[in-house]
């Protein structure tokens, strides 16, 4: 018997044993006592006699994550108690078992129950919820058969499971893995308590013949489920008609059929319906503090894990992933002036790399001109330079031509440079303007927590306040401090925190990313803000050393492997759909080109101010002297052709003794008029 009970506890990782040996087990007590603990030692097991305060103590700082003393590595420090009976004690252990079962599991260890000839008889133990190991020596041959016993609360005979079988020829033999659980829980109750918290746990109502609760293909993003086909009704509730849905409530029902339990479903009532948060002393409210107090095995929510939250209760492998993400009023948001609506369009290198044209142009035209003669004066000036290439530019042309070639090849390859990048421009800033954009006040936590007079809410009883208070991210604490200050922000449900939001405008909700989709859908009312914070995988948690946790997330591993978890995740969030408009293009916002006008504004604005300065300059000025206009009037006396021949008069024309008159009769008047307008 020494040598098995020494392999044994080896197998369930067993390195300390309290011995217990009852009264009238047939035994000589005392010699039984002493080989069994030099068995042990020679096995580097530790032998400690019965003390049940003691290893209930060592089992509760092991579940806490420490140890009785300091410098005893935990992985060294796994209890048991060893109790040796007989026939006739078997009853009186198990009553003393039954007394102590309310925190079996945390306070009193692992059991294991050997006597000789040990008959198959029934065991109750109430509403206890544990297990523990339980063997039969034969005093013929010196076999041994050990078997798992499994109470699961439902005041139902416990469970068998053989583990190992054991003979001194054979030596040990494993049956069963033990400290796994049953793979047939034989139609068993599991006791399992939640809370509502759409669309993981939803009370609903069961759906006609004529109905579904099934997102048909044309479903929009997260359609509400009316009703359901299936459920789970609270165990002793008076509403026949109402039963629990959602997705943890479908993986637990998977489960159920998978490993053939049943489920007794339990709430907490309004005022403690929460996750879980740490009351003081280690104590916990909620759903965690449900599982401390052992009221219940599993606890069916969307868990995170904490260090604190281990210490009480244990967790389920992953069923989802999810983290917190912010959330605003749509109407809360800003259409601000769109004062980079026409810069946006080409990127910044592409603005430097046009002045820089502006500028290489400007400078070798003017090199060109005062290198070569017969070019309009105009040109030798750099500003008019510059602003005939930015005339160019903006498709407005120039008022003066050049004349000589060089000049004009180089304005003729800067005027198509330019036609390409107008052209560029507009179909970009076409493109760009099409969606018209709303800036809201904020995008990220960090940007939230410096907008005055905004306040951000958060679900209470959820492990995040803690998160954040541990971060050494600055606007995680600020958050944590504002919580501090100002209790009211708490949310006691996610569909408080959307109302609270829909009805201040003022008022942002940090929730969790899956839950407030799915209640949002495709209200676009609330805007989700960029980004995703205290990400992670979640879980369901039961309670602390369930003993069939294992073969619960071995199932549940199964299940997520085989893509059941991910097919139920498609069913009850659908595939998302953004709050935009049935077309790709949504209307201009004036806002967008509202700083066309305001250049526009801002340039006569200017130009009046300049006009009004040169008034006042030339008003204070001496009134310049009058330009004088100068007539001059030439008379020119051409011969005319004569028609016949005259005779020839001697001298000159001009002399003579002919009236005006008669001079005028052989010549004509040529005027010439000049006038000149000088300043003097």
């Amino acid at each position: 018997m020494g040598v098995f009970v020494a392999q044994f506890v080896k197998v369930i990782g067993v390195t300390e044993v309290y011995l217990c040996i009852a009264e009238g087990t047939g035994f000589n007590n005392a010699a039984t006592e002493r080989i069994i603990a030099a068995t042990l030692a020679r096995r580097t097991i530790f032998y400690m006699p019965c003390d049940m305060k003691r290893m209930g103590r060592a089992s509760d700082a092991i579940a806490q994550g420490t140890t009785t003393e300091a410098q005893t590595p935990t992985a060294l420090q796994q209890p048991a108690a060893l109790h040796l009976i007989s026939h006739t004690t078997l009853e009186a252990t198990l009553e003393v078992l039954r007394v102590a079962s309310i925190g079996w599991g945390t306070l009193i260890g692992l059991h294991i129950l050997l006597g000789a000839d040990l008959p198959d008889c029934q065991v109750f133990l109430g509403d206890a919820s544990s297990h523990w190991y339980q063997g039969s020596y034969s005093m013929v041959d010196g076999s041994v058969r050990m078997e798992e016993m499994f109470l699961f609360g439902d005041s139902r005979e416990a469970l068998r499971v053989p583990v190992v079988s054991w003979s001194p020829t054979r030596g040990l033999k494993t049956l069963h893995e033990p400290g796994v659980g049953p793979n047939d829980f034989q139609g068993h109750a599991l006791n399992v308590i939640t809370i509502p918290d759409s669309p993981n746990v939803m009370e609903m109502s069961l759906c006609e013949k004529n109905e579904t609760a099934v997102p048909s293909s044309a479903s929009s993003f997260m359609d509400r489920h009316t009703c359901s086909q299936y459920g789970i009704n609270v165990t002793g509730g008076t509403r026949s008609n109402v039963v629990y849905s959602g997705y943890l409530v479908e993986i637990i029902l998977t489960l159920a059929s998978s490993l053939n339990f049943t489920v007794r479903l339990s709430t907490l009532p309004k005022g403690d319906a929460v996750y879980g948060e740490e009351v003081g002393e280690g104590n916990y409210s909620g759903l965690i503090g449900a599982l401390q107090s052992q009221r219940a095995d599993i606890a069916m929510g969307t868990f995170s894990i904490t260090s604190e939250r281990l210490r009480v209760v244990d967790f389920s492998g992953s069923v989802g992933y999810s983290g917190s993400n912010l959330y605003a009023q749509r109407n809360a948001s800003l259409e601000t002036i769109g004062w980079d609506t026409f810069v946006l369009s080409f990127h910044w290198a592409t603005w430097m790399a046009i002045l820089m044209l502006l500028a290489i142009m400007a400078a070798g035209l003017w090199l060109i001109v005062h290198h070569q003669a017969g070019e309009d004066d105009h040109f030798s000036k750099g500003g008019n330079l510059v602003f005939i290439l930015f005339s160019c530019l903006v498709q407005q042309g120039s008022w003066i031509l050049p004349t000589t070639s060089r000049v004009q090849a180089v304005l003729w390859m800067f005027w198509v440079t330019s036609v390409v990048l107008y052209a560029s421009y507009t179909a970009v800033l076409t493109s760009f303007l099409t969606v018209s954009t709303v800036t809201p006040p904020f995008t990220t936590l960090e940007e939230a927590v410096r907008e005055p007079g905004w306040r951000i809410g958060i679900l209470k009883g959820t492990a995040v306040p803690k998160i954040l208070q541990r971060s050494k991210t600055p606007s995680y604490h600020e958050v944590y401090n504002r919580l501090v200050a100002d209790p009211s922000l708490y949310c006691y449900s996610q569909e408080e925190g959307i109302q609270r939001m829909l009805t201040d405008s003022k008022f942002s909700f940090f929730g969790d990313r899956h839950s407030v989709n799915y209640l949002i859908r495709d209200d676009c009312s609330i805007k989700e803000m960029t980004g995703s914070y205290v990400k992670g995988y979640v879980h369901m948690a039961f309670r602390k050393m369930l003993p069939f946790a294992k073969v619960i997330n071995n199932e549940l591993l199964r299940l997520e492997s085989g893509g059941v978890l991910d097919r139920a995740y498609q069913q009850w969030w659908g595939k998302p759909v953004p709050c935009e408009a049935p077309s790709p293009f949504t209307q201009l916002g004036f806002s967008n080109i509202l700083t066309a006008f305001l250049l526009l504004l801002a340039g006569m604005v200017v130009s009046s101010v300049i006009f009004a300065l040169e008034l006042l300059y030339t008003s204070h000025r001496a009134p310049p002297i009058p330009s004088q206009t100068i007539y001059d009037r030439v008379e020119l006396l051409v011969p005319r052709q004569p028609t016949h021949k005259t005779p020839q008069t001697t001298g000159s024309p001009w002399l003579g003794h002919k009236t005006e008159a008669e001079r005028r009769g052989g010549w004509h008047t040529m005027t010439e008029e000049r006038y000149e307008s000088d300043s003097l």
